[in-house]
């Protein structure tokens, strides 16, 4: 069967095509009556708008990015899934872009994403530069998520990582740790601000506890693999008789090294207390079940994808850094049996 035009419904209606033309659009000087007789017409032959052509008289695409650095890692996914129903949500299309994490690429991806490709772009950045990015002349709105880029003046949404990391540390000084260990690399590109501001919150926290941090283990990225490797090898050099809890500066980290503590025999938590952090759908599932910083994600993306949508339709959106609420969530394995009975 043919499918119906705009011609045919305003044939039906008894109206002009500018008339369902503005109904369609939600136009608001419409009669209601009027508005009744074409929504009638448009139902009754199963009329379909062509988005694409509106849009393109429109000069919009209807098409946000998202530009993140690994679809595998759990967090960037879960991100990737909850923008795109904030996406759907307002009737736009996410084209999701992995870089990998690495600075060409996410050049090399933000030098493609025209303004005919795409109205805005929500970037995810682990090691370009703030002013690099300006370099690059973006020609879309862009609204930043994470925290390598704090301190620009695109709308940036993050968590206030040093406080979470000062949660951590007071929950673990109640625990009755009093020696630390961080695992997770904070000098390397790739994890330079993240990292040094959760480690800024632990130290500060920690030492004005009058403990200590006794030592940092060294892994970046953050995987599973370097939880694993960076805390096996500290514990072949007897870290679990050096301190009391491990700081690791994400889930993906601490799961490696729970993995670690196992095959070296060494109980979590009553030995060595483990805290996570962005509370990935497997923290709660492990054995034990991982203490860990919970962003509200739900939060961070309905607000970044409404910022988006404001700024491609020209509206005023606050620059710098717009702070999303967090929650630890305390779990198993940090929670020794002699500190929980105590």
């Amino acid at each position: 069967m043919k499918r119906a035009s705009m011609k045919d419904v305003a044939k039906l209606a008894g109206v002009s095509q500018r008339t369902v033309s503005n109904v369609i659009s939600d136009y608001p000087h419409v009669s209601p009556q009027m508005r009744e007789r074409v929504m009638q017409a448009v139902q009754q032959l199963d009329y379909r708008p062509n988005l694409a052509a509106r849009r393109l008289r429109q000069g919009k695409t209807g098409t946000l990015a998202l530009v993140i650095p690994n679809l595998s890692w759990e967090y960037f996914a879960r991100q990737a899934h909850l923008i795109q129903s904030q996406a759907r949500r307002h009737g736009l299309q996410l084209l999701v872009v992995e870089t990998t994490g690495v600075r060409s690429q996410e050049r090399r991806v933000l030098d493609e994403l025209h303004s005919n490709m795409v109205d805005g772009v929500l970037l995810s950045s682990i090691e370009l530069s703030a002013e690099e990015l300006d370099s690059l002349d973006v020609r879309v709105p862009i609204v930043l998520l994470g925290e390598k880029l704090a301190g620009h003046n695109w709308p940036h949404f993050v968590i206030d990582n040093e406080l979470a990391a000062e949660q951590v540390a007071t929950h673990l000084l109640q625990q009755g740790a009093t020696r630390f260990a961080v695992l997770g690399s904070t000098g390397t590109a790739a994890t330079s601000s993240a990292g040094r501001l959760r480690l800024q919150g632990l130290e500060r926290q920690i030492r004005r506890a009058g403990a200590q941090v006794i030592r940092q283990l060294e892994a970046s990225p953050w995987t599973i693999e370097g939880g694993y490797d960076a805390m096996s090898q500290a514990l072949a050099a007897s870290l679990a008789s050096q301190v009391d809890a491990v700081v690791a500066l994400n889930d993906l980290l601490a799961v490696g090294a729970l993995r670690a503590c196992h095959e070296a025999q060494v109980s979590v938590p009553d030995q060595l207390m483990i805290t996570g952090w962005d509370d990935i759908s497997t923290a709660a599932y492990i054995t034990p079940s991982l203490t860990s910083v919970r962003p509200d994600k739900s939060a961070l993306a309905a607000n970044a994808v409404e910022a988006l949508i404001k700024m491609i339709a020209g509206e005023d959106v606050p620059s710098g850094d717009q702070v999303i609420s967090h929650s630890l969530v305390v779990r198993e394995s940090s929670l020794p049996a002699q500190a929980t009975a105590k």
